[in-house]
Formats: C-alpha cells, sequence, structure tokens
C-alpha cells in the first residue's frame, strides 16, 4: 500500500502549529545549556573552572603507571604556555594508603617568567607535604622550554598509587585555552633517583609530633648577611657541627646575637643562646635559679636547684616568715628549779625570750645558734651579769616549756615568742 496524499512539510502547517514547534526547539535549546551549566547543591561533571580569564584551575586523576609496580615511574604534567609567561602556578597534589601509604598530600607554588629559552623567574616553594606523601613521591622543579613548561613527578618503587592532581594557574593574560589543553603524560626517563630524601616545607612547619621541620637554603658561604629593606639586618652563621644560627646583627654588621634560633641539621629547631652585652641569658637565668633555690633551702625549705619556677614560687611561701606573740606570766618551783610554761599560742615558737619583772634576769633561746638556753641572772655584789649556763627549754606545737636554775627568776616573768 502507498501514500499517496501529500508530503507533510513544515511550510505545509498552519501557524499555531510552527508555533507549537518553534517553541518545543528553543526549550530543547535551553535545557542542553541548562544541563551543560554549573548547578547549585549538585554533582556538577567538569574538570575545569575559571574565575575570570585570568584565573583557571583543573583537575585530573592518574593511574596510569608502569605495570611492573617494583620499578620506578614518573608522569609529567605538560603546560603549553606557548612563547611567553608570567605568572603563578599552584600544583596540589594527594593520595591514599591504596597499595602504599601515601596519606596527606602537598600544595607547591611555582613563581616563573619566561620569554622562549629565555627565564627571568623560576622559583619552587612547598607550602605543605605530608611525611607518608613525600616517601611515596618526589615532585621535582619545574622545566621550561621555548613553548611550553611540565612539571616532572616520580613515585617510588612498589608504589602503584592512583594520585589525584589539581593544577591552577594565575596570569595577567588570558589562561583558560591553555589549562585546557594541559594534559598528563608517563615517561620513566625523568625519574628522580631513588632512595630519596623525602621533601620538606620550603618554610618552617610544626608536625603531629610536636617538632618543625622546613629547609633553609643559601648559595652565600657562611656566615653571611641578610638584609630585608628597611629591616634591621640578620647573620647566617654555621658552627662545625652543621648547625644553623641565625640573630640580628649589631649597627656595624658584626654578631651581636641577641637573638636568634638554632636549626639542627635533623631539621628540629633547639633552644638558641640569648646573649645580651656579653650576657648568655639562658646560663644567666640557669645560675639566678639555683642561687634564688639555695636561698630557699637555707630557710628551711629543701628547694633543687633545677626546680621550675613554679615549684620555687610554692616553696617561697612555705617559709616560715616572722612574726609572734608575747604577754606575762607567773613561774613556780618543780624539784629546785623555776617553770615558765606558756601555752595556748596559734604556732610552734622557735625563739623564746624570758625577763624576770624585776628586770634581774633573762633567758634567751635561739635553737639557730644553740639548742640551750642561755641563762643570765645580774651578779649585785659585783656589779655585771653572769652566765649560768643552760636553760632546758621544751617547744610545742603551741607554746613552751622552760626549766631553770638559775636564781633571781622566781615569780613574775614577761615573755616573747618568735616564730
Amino acid at each position: 500500500m502507498t501514500y499517496k496524499g501529500n508530503i507533510v512539510a513544515y511550510n505545509n502547517l498552519n501557524e499555531d502549529l510552527k508555533l507549537k514547534i518553534d517553541k518545543t526547539a528553543d526549550i530543547n535549546a535551553i535545557k542542553t545549556k541548562v544541563d551543560n551549566s554549573w548547578q547549585k547543591g549538585v554533582y556538577n561533571d567538569t574538570a575545569i573552572t575559571n574565575l575570570g580569564n585570568s584565573s583557571t584551575s583543573k583537575a585530573f586523576r592518574f593511574n596510569d603507571w608502569d605495570a611492573d609496580n617494583s620499578k620506578l615511574d614518573s608522569l609529567y604534567i605538560n603546560i603549553p604556555v606557548g612563547r611567553a609567561f608570567s605568572g603563578l602556578i599552584k600544583l596540589t597534589l594527594t593520595s591514599d594508603y591504596i597499595v602504599e601509604n601515601a596519606m596527606g598530600g602537598t600544595e607547591i607554588v611555582y613563581n616563573v617568567a619566561k620569554v622562549e629559552d629565555v627565564v627571568f623567574l623560576n622559583t619552587m616553594s612547598i607550602n605543605y607535604i605530608s611525611p607518608d606523601f613525600a616517601k611515596c613521591f618526589y615532585i621535582k622543579p619545574l622545566v621550561s622550554e621555548a613553548s611550553r613548561l611540565y612539571i616532572p613527578i616520580t613515585k617510588a618503587p612498589n608504589t602503584r598509587n592512583d594520585i589525584n592532581i589539581k593544577i591552577e594557574i594565575f596570569s595577567m593574560n588570558a589562561i583558560f585555552d591553555t589549562v585546557n589543553a594541559i594534559t598528563i603524560n608517563r615517561d620513566s626517563d625523568i625519574s628522580q633517583s631513588h632512595p630519596w630524601t623525602p621533601q620538606t616545607t620550603s618554610f618552617m612547619q610544626k608536625n603531629q609530633d610536636n617538632t618543625i621541620s622546613g629547609s633553609i637554603t643559601s648559595q652565600s658561604t657562611f656566615p653571611f648577611i641578610l638584609k630585608p629593606y628597611g629591616q634591621r639586618a640578620h647573620m647566617f652563621h654555621k658552627d662545625a657541627n652543621g648547625n644553623l644560627f641565625i640573630a640580628p646583627t649589631a649597627e656595624n654588621g658584626n654578631a651581636e646575637w641577641s637573638l636568634g634560633a638554632v636549626f639542627a641539621l635533623d631539621g628540629t629547631v633547639h633552644m638558641p643562646k640569648l646573649i645580651v652585652d656579653g650576657v648568655d641569658l639562658k646560663q644567666s637565668v640557669s645560675n639566678g635559679k639555683a642561687q634564688v633555690a639555695s636561698a630557699i633551702t637555707g630557710k628551711g625549705v629543701q628547694t633543687a636547684s633545677d626546680a621550675t619556677f613554679e615549684t620555687m614560687a610554692n616553696n617561697i611561701n612555705a617559709i616560715q616568715t616572722i612574726g609572734g606573740a608575747k604577754g606575762n606570766g607567773t613561774s613556780y618551783m618543780s624539784d629546785s628549779s623555776t617553770i615558765f610554761s606558756v601555752s595556748g599560742l596559734s604556732f610552734g615558737p622557735r625563739v623564746i625570750n624570758i625577763y624576770s619583772s624585776n628586770g634581774g634576769a633573762r633567758i634567751i633561746y635561739n635553737p639557730m645558734v644553740s639548742h640551750i638556753a642561755d641563762t643570765f641572772a645580774f651578779d649585785t655584789n659585783n656589779y655585771r651579769w653572769h652566765n649560768y649556763g643552760g636553760t632546758n627549754v621544751q617547744l610545742l606545737p603551741n607554746g613552751f616549756i622552760a626549766t631553770a636554775t638559775a636564781p633571781n627568776l622566781l615569780g613574775s616573768y614577761y615573755w616573747e615568742a618568735f616564730k
């Protein structure tokens, strides 16, 4: 059966049908544009983004390593910048515990300026790199050629890990097409030799184990002076053990050593010598602590010379300070001895003075001089004071008892007791 009617063509339709078809085409075009646009709150299937025409980033995932995991292998990030380029290239890498522990990652910034084969600037700064990642991957300096830049990255043997890569370029020129054309290729011939010393940050950073790591390099011989514009100069000096000292200089350029730090070869930072006007402040503090500790010990509170300042403060507060009480009493006789008894004090006395009310006798007890009290009585025949020897003194938690045999002591008396 053959259709013998008219062929249905757009021009044969009435205006209403034409309008419906036109609207459908417009809707499909808009839908395609919306589907390909960034949308809020949903996954956007794109690996490249830009902010303006001078800042663009692109993300990759690489796992195309040599099938023989035991080998060194390398990839390189190819950046076709053309004959001239000036700007910043930020590289961010991360991996995980896949074949080997490469957890964490790194962030590196390259500062680059070149025209064809002439390179005006090419620096590499590692802002951060995790120790595990640094054992598994080595990021080499950027290489500049006439029409391109490339960054080699080497994986260690037995480290066939996937690696996520994000590269961001910020330049004065339109950079989107350049970033969009970046490729990643494998080339084992550019590998870093292994074993390598794991890379560390270009600046000081605090690690999880509370050490500080980083690197300081210089193309100058030691000592050398660095003087930032408008700032005081600093002298860098290396000692016989390879430790690097950093300190401000005096106005004449000589080392004053008034401030600084010691960076040891193991990457840790040690306590520096701090010297002001020829005085080693660290040693001075140590000597001062020893003297203070000796003084505290002399006051009856044992204190080590290396005790902390907190311990010394507590021990000072524990020193028994001078204070006391005074009063009157009446002595009595017992077994031919005169007894002086005082109680009800709020402290245990250490030093005691007793005076007879008629002024004819006195007892002085000070255990820091002698553990036997001296008893003095006035000899009216010879008109002089006579030491009649020891008086037994019993110190109590709240008073004292003194037993004396000297004359002129019986009766009322005045006493003083000191802590």
